[in-house]
């Protein structure tokens, strides 16, 4: 049979038997309560004390002579289930925090330490199995976090292997001399021996890094194969994921320059962008200096240097790894293509795109090695609705000009070209005036040359090409001597109207009849000019058909 007694009356028996030591359970105590238990290796389920277990906390506080007073909240009432102490100090119950095990839960600090030998001078903090393992405890400034974080970083060698944090399964594992590196993720810069600056921050971020410096991984495998490569920026899911000595380099986006391993000086944004370039390469290939911005940006260059290409799916092509998909792998340097897939197709060099489709034909085109710019469209200088004025879109017959109707449009007109319009005619027969008084027109059905083929010798005239300015002059001879009782005349008739006339008598018995005419005429396109002659006596003259005597001559001007 058990009596209760109560704790505190069996407490203050013990101290009446004796009032240094109280032993229970055993006849030896080694404090002033020892109590052991009734079998250490298999102990009974009663084998422990009960502190005193409430609902609630106390309606009236303890005071300062309970300051550090235990108990046990059943977790019935307000107070969530656990041990408590009073505070007095603070005039609050202080719950104990820890207690439990796995990965929940920390057990303890003993792998933590901080200026173990009382300097304050800054030494590490680790906390996970073997991590810091090898930390000399002076002031390296280090914080290793989960395990093997920082196992191999020694202690402060010539300022070396100082002022990390490693917070991750196997972060900075190897790092033994790089300093002032942060990485944050699982085996984020593992690998890490000597490299300086690096920020890791993701799964496997710069995982491969030895002993490259000023690195910035953020995001799963972001850089993880570099071993060497200085000053790379990845930012996204296996952005940079194989550069291995590459410098220089920035991504921004998943995958985004993905398989660069040498290529140096690079920047890619958007995802996908660059993913490619330097794809299965074994040896360095100076695929340096490529600008990708927009998702999918350049993804089929393999091969490539110097590029820009802006706007998603600009230059992008159709490669996948290893060619196992549409399309082939593109080696090309030096293209500028602007706009959403822009240049998608073009597998050449030197070219410029400005557009938003995968066109052929551009709205802008250019060849940089030819020194060749192209308008696939209606180049407008200013708004042609205003003061400005848009070129034909298409080229024009041969010789002819570029006019403007003053209001905007500029179209072709003929008689341009790079030669003025420019003809001389004459006569192939004598002709004869038949009739008195009657202006007739002259035969001049032969050219001597007609640069722009603007003279209609069927018709005896010339068809004026373009609005212009245009020079006239023609002259006839009679065959046979005049006496001084005729009356010769000729004139040019220019767009159907009587344009310069020359009439008067011959002067000189027994010679020639010489006539010829001169002037100025500004015409219109289409207008036509020929030449008349005529006597006052029928069948009074006949006109020689030497050129020398006879021709028919028109020049434009302007």
């Amino acid at each position: 049979m058990k009596t209760k007694i109560p704790f505190l009356a069996f407490f203050l028996l013990c101290i009446q038997i004796s009032i240094s030591q109280v032993g229970v359970n055993n006849v030896d105590p080694q404090s002033m309560l020892d109590i052991t238990a009734s079998n250490v290796a298999t102990p009974a389920n009663t084998d422990g004390i009960l502190i005193p277990r409430v609902d609630d906390f106390p309606a009236t506080n303890p005071t300062t002579t309970q300051n550090g007073m235990l108990i046990f909240a059943t977790g019935a009432g307000t107070p969530t289930e656990g041990f408590y102490w009073w505070d007095f100090s603070t005039l609050s119950w202080i719950p104990f925090t820890g207690g439990g095990t796995g990965a929940e839960r920390i057990d303890d600090l003993t792998d933590g330490k901080s200026d173990v030998d009382g300097s304050q001078d800054g030494s590490s903090i680790f906390l996970g199995i073997t991590a810091g393992a090898a930390d000399d405890a002076s002031d390296n400034g280090n914080i290793g976090i989960g395990y093997q974080a920082l196992n191999a970083a020694v202690g402060n060698v010539a300022n070396e292997g100082v002022e990390n944090v490693a917070v991750g399964y196997q972060t900075l594992t190897l790092n033994t001399s790089g300093r002032r590196n942060t990485a944050l993720g699982y085996t984020a810069l593992t690998t890490n021996s000597s490299g300086q600056r690096n920020t890791a921050i993701g799964q496997g971020a710069l995982e491969g890094n030895t002993i490259g410096d000023n690195n910035t991984a953020i995001g799963a495998v972001a850089l993880n194969d570099n071993t060497t490569g200085d000053s790379n920026v990845a930012v996204g899911y296996l952005s940079l994921a194989t550069n291995t000595t590459g410098i220089n380099n920035n991504a921004l986006g998943n995958q985004t320059l993905r398989n660069n391993e040498f290529g140096d000086k690079n920047t890619a944004i958007g995802d996908y962008a660059g993913r490619f370039l330097d794809d299965e390469n074994l040896v360095d290939l100076d695929n340096d200096d490529n600008v990708y911005i927009g998702s999918n940006a350049g993804n089929s260059d393999i091969n490539a240097s110097q590029n820009v290409y802006i706007g998603s799916d600009a230059g992008a092509g159709l490669y996948t790894s290893g060619g196992s998909g549409n399309g082939n792998a593109e080696n090309k340097s030096g293209n500028i293509f602007i706009g959403y897939r822009s240049g998608y197709n073009e597998t050449g060099s030197d070219k410029l795109y400005i557009e938003n489709s995968s066109t052929a034909s551009p709205l802008i085109y250019g060849e940089f090695d030819n020194n060749i710019l192209r308008v696939n469209g209606t180049l407008q200088v200013d708004d042609p609705t205003g003061t400005g004025y848009a070129f034909p879109a298409a080229d024009g017959t041969a010789n002819q000009v570029l006019t403007t109707d003053g209001a905007g449009a500029v179209t072709w007109a003929a008689g341009g070209g790079g030669t003025l319009a420019a003809s001389r005619a004459t006569v192939t027969t004598n002709q004869t005036i038949a009739s008195a008084n009657t202006w007739t027109k002259v035969n001049f059905d032969a050219t001597d040359f007609d640069l722009n083929n603007d003279y209609d010798e069927p018709n005896d005239e010339f068809d004026v090409p373009a609005d212009g300015v245009y020079r006239i002059t023609a002259m006839y001879t009679s065959d046979a001597n005049e006496n001084n009782s005729r009356t010769f005349g000729i004139r040019i008739v220019a767009g159907g109207n009587n344009y310069q006339e020359v009439n008067y008598k011959q002067m000189n018995e027994n010679s020639r009849a010489v006539r010829q005419v001169s002037a100025l005429a500004e015409l219109d396109a289409a207008d036509t000019i020929y030449i008349e002659a005529r006597v006052n006596v029928a069948s009074g003259l006949t006109i020689d058909n030497t050129s020398k005597f006879t021709s028919f001559s028109v020049e434009r001007v302007r």
